[in-house]
């Protein structure tokens, strides 16, 4: 005789009866007690182990605890016992993408649809297939599509590999650099990638290109690696490509200062082994209006006028600009990536006016210094093509002549960049 329910758990001869604990775990699972749920999918999953259905409503129970790991664990492991059943690839499928695994999610979606083309998945499928292309075709691929870029940084490090190097990639995105490094011939090369969608994908790129055995994608930011855990040393060699059109937007400043105190051993070698920023102080009408902005078409829009330094930063394409240069492009400041950056930095640069006018901004660019034999350029008249100038727009404007002396005076930390006159 059942005696009535004990938090949802039937007893006596019901407890040996897997279907009816299986029946119980979904009432409770719609109810909303995903952890008695789970117990009893756990039960009828021991007594009826060739079952997948119990399998199934076991992970089911796990992501709605918000335990996607026990989630996964409970459905990989049916999908293998069960591997020709699309609703188990569906399911898996589900959780995966659910801890931002879409890799490996659209891997699931896509068997599901080989097996049973009319698959529900196939909604599922164009989601995550839509997450991936927006992380990698927005920027990754036109930087993959810079051909001078590709090539400056390939014979770099092929100047710089030794066959006993440790070589750490930092911001591996595609697995490119660090297939570089192992093709010159570095026996052991790490490349760590803190998106996980792109280190899935580099990690499939470099099993079909055949470096599996000797490069390593670690799928953490830089700043989580460990000595002894991730990497078998510290490197002797660093490479990594994580510049923005200012060279420090993308934290390369504070990446290498963590890389030099933990991850570097002494004398390691950097490529980029540094960076020139440069300028162009210009006249620049259209953007000027912007700062201080005041009235737009007879409006007072003053309250968009935040006056952060990061907002006086706009990418610019000089030849559809309308611009006025008033002196040369000169250096501004130089980067040593070889050693530990300071913290924060202010400094100032001088350079001779060429034409009459109102300063109003400064036109940046940068030369990047691969190693001492090797420059590539993001001046108006250089090659690279994925990083486009940038203007800071100064709040005060300036009048001078041709043959004046100015002073630049710029701060700078790990995460911003500001210039006065």
């Amino acid at each position: 005789m059942n005696r009535p329910l004990r938090r949802g758990e039937p007893k006596g001869a019901a407890l040996a009866n897997p279907a009816r604990l299986n029946e119980d775990g979904l009432k409770l699972l719609a109810r909303g007690h995903a952890a008695q749920a789970a117990e009893l999918f756990a039960k009828a999953v021991r007594l009826s182990p060739e079952q997948p259905e119990y399998r199934v409503n076991l992970g089911r129970a796990y992501a709605a605890l918000g335990d996607t790991a026990k989630a996964r664990a409970a459905l990989s492991r049916v999908v293998a016992l069960f591997p020709a059943m699309a609703d188990l690839y569906g399911s898996l499928g589900n959780v995966l993408e659910a801890e931002g695994a879409n890799v490996p999610a659209l891997a699931c979606y896509r068997r599901a649809l080989r097996l049973d083309p009319g698959h529900y998945t196939a909604r599922n499928l164009d989601a995550v297939v839509a997450k991936l292309a927006q992380a990698v075709h927005g920027w990754h691929l036109p930087m993959l599509a810079d051909t001078l870029r590709n090539d400056a940084f390939q014979a770099a490090i092929e100047a710089a590999v030794r066959p006993d190097d440790v070589v750490l990639d930092i911001g591996t995105g595609s697995g490119l650099l660090a297939m570089m490094a192992a093709r010159a011939g570095a026996g052991r090369v790490y490349g760590c990638e803190m998106l996980t969608d792109l280190a899935e994908l580099a990690k499939i790129v470099v099993a079909k290109n055949g470096f599996a055995d000797r490069v390593t994608v670690i799928p953490k930011p830089s700043t989580g690696l460990e000595v002894g855990r991730d990497l078998p040393a510290r490197a002797t060699l660093l490479v990594t490509e994580t510049f923005d059109s200012l060279v420090i937007g993308e934290g390369i400043l504070g990446t290498l200062r963590h890389a030099h105190e933990h991850l570097l051993a002494p004398g390691a070698r950097v490529v980029p082994a540094g960076a020139t920023l440069k300028g162009q102080l210009v006249n620049l009408p259209r953007l000027k209006a912007l700062h201080p902005l005041k009235t737009v078409n007879g409006f007072d829009l003053s309250a968009f006028s935040i006056g952060s330094p990061v907002e006086r930063f706009y990418p610019v394409f000089p030849d559809h600009e309308e611009y006025t240069a008033l002196t040369a492009p000169f250096d501004l400041l130089a980067f040593d990536f070889t050693v530990k950056p300071a913290l924060r930095q202010s400094w100032s640069a001088e350079t001779d006016v060429e034409a009459d006018g109102t300063v109003q901004a400064l036109l940046l660019s940068f030369d990047l210094h691969l190693d001492a034999d090797t420059v590539i350029s993001t001046t108006r008249f250089g090659a690279i093509k994925h990083w486009n100038p940038v203007v800071f727009v100064f709040d005060d404007e300036r009048t001078v002549r041709r043959g004046d002396r100015i002073t630049i005076n710029g701060r700078l930390d790990d995460k911003a960049m500001s210039f006065s006159l």
